[in-house]
């Protein structure tokens, strides 16, 4: 016997058995319509439900959730099992610019207007700025190439709400995060997110990279700003690696730790061909992925305090 509901059905010449990822159902039985031609009349307390199912067969049962930009990359807090998404847009304006942009383009129809047209010209650029169009239906302002828009958001899977959102300002694009706990603070947990200052993919150039710590609080709801990092170039991997972490930043592999104000730069290897796309740490063993020279073997030698390629 089992508390949810099943549904045995035969389907591409085999009997199926499988479970219902909705709520338990009292009585069920079969029913047809123009509108639903296969569907199951059914109870679910003191309510009447009819059900379509669709795709017969699957295995796995999926819901979607709408975001903002793009998701890119996430982890999960093993604590809360929620959810830390990395959202990014490029040709894309934050919703702080594209107030700016709103305000600025009332403001030039008022210039642009004649003494006789001032009043008219007023009551416009009011409606304007007041006038809400949804982006799912008229679309988003394009911003051009090099232009970002970031957001990391908190997620809850399970019920299927944000807990947080934390935006980061204009030309700012999130390209990677890792959860981290440090030697020096083993009771907390830290989020890192590694920025790409004004970006241009063609020819690739940036103005700079950022590496943002956070702390995690334990139900991981919401996230405090501990420091900010300038670094040469994107910081495009990050992986926690024996109580501190190690960063990918263009083609330089570097080992950090955590200080008051920023991290603390503590070795570097600058061996690695490319451009560094991912890290994955076993053991005293790293290794990095390069963007077209496959996979290296890293060794770091804590006596010597350096960074070895072996493999």
């Amino acid at each position: 016997m089992s508390s949810r509901s099943w549904l045995s059905y035969y389907y591409q010449n085999r009997f199926h058995l499988t479970p219902l990822s909705y709520e338990s159902l009292e009585y069920a039985s079969g029913f047809s319509s123009e509108q639903c031609p296969e569907g199951i009349v059914a109870i679910s307390g003191n309510t009447l439900r009819i059900l379509a199912l669709e795709k017969l067969g699957a295995v796995f049962n999926q819901v979607s959730f709408p975001v903002e930009y793009t998701p890119r990359k996430f982890v999960i807090h093993p604590d809360s099992a929620h959810l830390i998404v990395v959202e990014t847009e490029h040709n894309a304006y934050t919703e702080q610019t594209k107030k700016q942009r709103r305000i600025q383009m009332a403001e030039e129809m008022q210039e642009a207007a004649g003494e006789e047209e001032q009043e008219l010209a007023k009551e416009m650029a009011e409606a304007f700025l007041n006038e809400d169009l949804p982006e799912n239906i008229f679309g988003a302002p394009k911003a051009g190439p090099g232009m970002w828009a970031s957001l990391v958001r908190l997620f809850n899977p399970v019920q299927g709400i944000t807990e947080a959102v934390y935006r980061f300002p204009q030309n700012e694009a999130v390209m990677s995060v890792a959860l981290v706990r440090f030697s020096s603070y083993p009771d907390s947990q830290f989020v890192l997110f590694g920025v790409a200052n004004e970006l241009h993919l063609n020819p690739r150039h940036v103005t700079c990279g950022y590496i943002y710590t956070y702390k995690v609080n334990p139900t991981c709801t919401s996230l405090e700003l501990v420091h900010k990092t300038t670094v040469d170039n994107v910081p495009t991997a990050i992986c926690g690696f024996q109580g501190r972490v190690v960063i990918g930043i263009g083609r330089i592999l570097r080992l950090y730790d955590i200080g008051k104000k920023k991290l603390l730069r503590k070795c570097e290897n600058k061996q690695i061909p490319l451009l560094i796309i991912g890290i994955r740490v076993m053991g005293c063993r790293i290794y990095v992925s390069d963007v077209q020279e496959s996979v290296y073997m890293v060794r770091y030698k804590r006596n010597e305090n350096q960074l070895i390629i072996f493999a």
